[in-house]
């Protein structure tokens, strides 16, 4: 996921619980989600990495969907991307 150089990133998980839910944020510092690409960034084979297979985020949406649960993000300040993955603790 991260593509800048391992002393420059940095990668943050935290997690936490409510009465119908737990969730899971990852966020990362590096450079960002371009404008163009947002609309795209869950589509199967979509990457702009040159090794990339582009199925990573398709694959983890579907199955965090398939256990009822959903995937969203935002743009970090001041820069990077951050991932918030909520799962019911019930179906």
């Amino acid at each position: 996921a991260m593509q800048e150089p391992v002393s420059e990133a940095r990668l943050s998980i935290s997690s936490g619980r409510d009465a119908q839910s737990v969730n899971v944020s990852v966020s990362d510092t590096g450079i960002g989600i371009k404008a163009d690409d947002t609309a795209k960034i869950f589509e199967p084979f979509f990457t702009n990495k040159a090794s990339g297979s582009g199925l990573g985020l398709t694959l983890a949406a579907q199955v965090i969907t398939a256990h009822g649960g959903t995937i969203t993000w935002h743009a970090c300040e001041p820069q990077g991307t951050c991932f918030v993955v909520t799962i019911p603790l019930a179906l």
